[in-house]
């Protein structure tokens, strides 16, 4: 493959620079995603324990089972 004198000196080319940015901008929307997946389990935890605790289950037990999960 033949390459380009800026390629060989190093240069950053526009294209690179874009490349870059849709590479960093994938990365924060997957993080942005992760986080809100995250969020939404623990949403999903925290009512299903304070269910439970109205039922009158111990907390031990409580943890326990949504440490298994």
């Amino acid at each position: 493959m033949r390459m380009s004198i800026g390629q060989a000196l190093g240069i950053k080319t526009a294209g690179d620079r874009l490349r870059a940015a849709e590479r960093a901008a994938a990365r924060a929307t997957a993080r942005r995603v992760r986080k809100q997946e995250r969020e939404k389990i623990e949403a999903r935890d925290a009512k299903m324990a304070e269910y439970f605790r109205s039922k009158g289950i111990p907390e031990e037990i409580i943890s326990g089972g949504l440490a298994l999960k």
